[in-house]
C-alpha cells in the first residue's frame, strides 16, 4: 500500500470538511479543486488511471454543484472544465 502524501489524497482538512458537510457548497467546491490538482499531478507523471479517478470525483462533485444551483454560471463553466480533464483520461461520463 502506497504511503498518503499530498498528491494521492485531498487534503485532510478539505476532505473532512466536505464530508462533515456534504450541503455546503463552499467546502465541496474545495474538494473539487483539490481533487483536480491531484488528477493533474498523477497526469504529469503518467499515472493516467489514477488522474481519471481523480477527475471523475472531481466531475460528480462539479455535477452536484451545477444541478443545484443551475443560475450559477462558475459551476457551470467549472462541470464544463471538470468535464474535459475527465474525457482526458477516458472517463465514461467526460466525453
Amino acid at each position: 500500500m502506497r504511503p498518503t502524501t499530498p498528491t494521492s489524497t485531498p487534503s485532510i482538512s478539505s476532505k473532512k470538511l466536505a464530508d462533515d458537510d456534504p450541503g455546503n457548497a463552499s467546502r465541496q467546491r474545495e474538494l473539487g479543486v483539490s481533487l483536480d490538482k491531484i488528477g493533474d499531478v498523477r497526469l504529469a507523471t503518467g499515472r493516467l488511471s489514477e488522474a481519471g479517478d481523480a477527475y471523475q470525483h472531481s466531475l460528480d462533485i462539479a455535477q452536484r454543484l451545477a444541478d443545484d444551483d443551475p443560475d450559477n454560471a462558475d459551476y457551470q463553466r467549472e462541470l464544463a472544465s471538470a468535464s474535459t480533464r475527465s474525457a482526458m483520461c477516458g472517463s465514461p461520463r467526460g466525453g
